[in-house]
């Protein structure tokens, strides 16, 4: 009974990755993906971007940054960074920025008002400012192609969207970062099929704050950033308040149009991505508790009956064994393709696929951190910030 119920747990562990393979491949294609047919959709003249960064102690990203963004093809737009309390270099590298192009501006900040988080009031500040009738909100750690700002704003008119939100292509230079990140970002996709966020049936919404294009009408209709200024993780919330009054919600495969350095130690990531899933999960514990399983029992069962089918068959050779062994050397057959495909759609290096195993394990630590502050109700710590069930105290 024993030996039964394994192969028929292994073959159940192919058939769901048979099925990850499958969507994996499906997330390259579809109208989720701007192309080439997005710039069509623009017409002249074209509407006015204000592109908003918020930039805390941001020396070593934000003129990288803002140059990617002054080298964009899109004939009409301007850029305000909100220096947000800084102490470090940032201003001044804006203000050098602004006085060679009039495109540049600088917004200020020199204190948190109560209530807010500093991000959403970076933004919700640089917001006086803006002339555009469509506004992006990008972080300092991104860099964009030349063409982001005209097949992005394209693509939102071609799907008659609202708001449109990409997800990046991953800048990876350690260890850690080229093993860990692109799996980190395809649980998130878990979380948040796209089929599912782009379908308007659904309510399930997704925003990615490191590139959000909104129209100008609909920012103010739904309340703007002060709407969501005490969530720590305003772009899914204001995704969703998007979407739940109503209006056309689009979020996209943009790798080929940005990409964005995270996270640069084992510290950060395990931190940043708790602080992630803490707020994205807060109010889907059984979802989270679900995925915990999902990635001990899917992710990492391979490799240990893998190693015991090896074991048996040394030790007592039966057709149990053999059995066994062949259902493993088919999962691989599927994870390995499954894995490269998932760490090419960040941009990532696929070589690093050969380290999954320890991967999957420290996904699940920091999953297991995010669900333990969930569920005990504990603060987290970010940016100077303590936050609670995703709310600022």
């Amino acid at each position: 009974m024993f030996e039964l119920s394994l192969l028929l747990f292994s073959l159940a562990v192919l058939v769901l990755w048979v099925f990850r393979l499958r969507h994996t491949l499906r997330y390259l294609k579809g109208d989720h993906v701007p192309d080439s047919f997005s710039r069509a959709a623009l017409e002249f003249p074209v509407p006015k971007i204000t592109v908003l960064i918020p930039a805390r102690n941001e020396e070593d990203n934000i003129e990288t940054c803002v140059k990617s963004l002054l080298k964009q093809d899109y004939p009409d737009y301007e850029i305000i960074v909100v220096d947000d309390r800084s102490t470090d270099k940032t201003a001044s590298l804006v203000e050098a920025l602004a006085k060679k192009n009039s495109k540049v501006s600088l917004v200020s900040i020199k204190e948190l008002p109560d209530g807010w988080v500093g991000k959403t009031n970076a933004l919700h500040q640089g917001m006086k400012q803006a002339n555009g009738t469509w506004f992006l909100f990008t972080d300092a750690d991104t860099i964009h192609k030349k063409d982001s700002l005209s097949l992005a704003l394209g693509h939102t008119l071609r799907r008659k969207a609202k708001m449109f939100s990409l997800t990046p292509g991953l800048e990876n230079k350690t260890f850690w970062e080229k093993v860990l990140q692109p799996l980190a970002g395809g649980a998130l996709m878990i979380r948040f099929p796209l089929e599912k966020v782009n379908d308007p049936q659904s309510s399930l919404a997704f925003g990615n704050g490191q590139f959000i294009l909104i129209e100008k009408k609909t920012y103010e209709k739904v309340g703007g950033h002060e709407c969501v200024k005490d969530v720590m993780l305003e772009d899914v919330a204001l995704a969703r308040r998007v979407k739940s009054l109503g209006y056309s919600l689009h979020v996209g495969y943009g790798a080929d149009l940005f990409k964005t350095r995270m996270y640069s130690s084992l510290k950060a990531i395990i931190c940043g991505w708790s602080r992630i899933y803490y707020s994205a999960f807060g109010n889907s514990l059984i979802f989270l508790a679900g995925l915990l399983c999902l990635i001990w029992l899917v992710s990492l069962s391979p490799y240990i009956f893998g190693v015991l089918s090896i074991y048996w068959m040394v030790t007592q050779f039966s057709f149990f064994s053999i059995f066994l062994f062949g259902i493993v050397v088919l999962q691989f057959l599927v994870i390995l393709p499954t894995m490269i495909q998932t760490y090419k759609l960040s941009h990532s290096d696929p070589g690093y696929v050969l380290f999954h195993p320890l991967a999957s394990f420290f996904l699940f630590v920091i999953l297991t951190h995010a669900f333990l502050k969930i569920l005990f109700k504990q603060k987290v710590k970010w940016r100077g910030g303590q936050y609670r069930e995703n709310r600022t105290v």
